[in-house]
């Protein structure tokens, strides 16, 4: 069991070091759990496609790629390209071709 030590504040009240608990009590791994799939879920978003869709968005994606900021489209190179690079992970490499 770890040991744990007291820390003196200065207003004269002790507490124990380490970050304080969210409520009354701790939380139990079950809710730790919980919140932290919660966490995730708000992170990413599942999307089905249909094989026609792929190409599609995989079309619109090389063009908003090469001639959006032409066409005056704003979009961030950056996002386009991790865009594309998830739809061709997900296609197994076969999103662009």
């Amino acid at each position: 069991m770890a040991k744990q030590r007291e820390v003196q504040l200065e207003l004269g009240v002790t507490r124990s070091s380490g970050r304080p608990c969210l409520g009354d009590a701790p939380l139990t791994p079950a809710e730790k759990q919980r919140r932290y799939r919660e966490r995730q879920h708000q992170k990413n978003i599942t999307l089905t496609l249909s094989r026609d869709d792929v190409t599609t968005l995989s079309s619109l994606l090389s063009v908003a790629k090469f001639y959006g900021i032409r066409c005056g489209v704003e979009m961030d190179a950056h996002s386009v390209q991790r865009l594309i690079e998830a739809l061709d992970a997900a296609c197994g490499g076969k999103a662009l071709k």
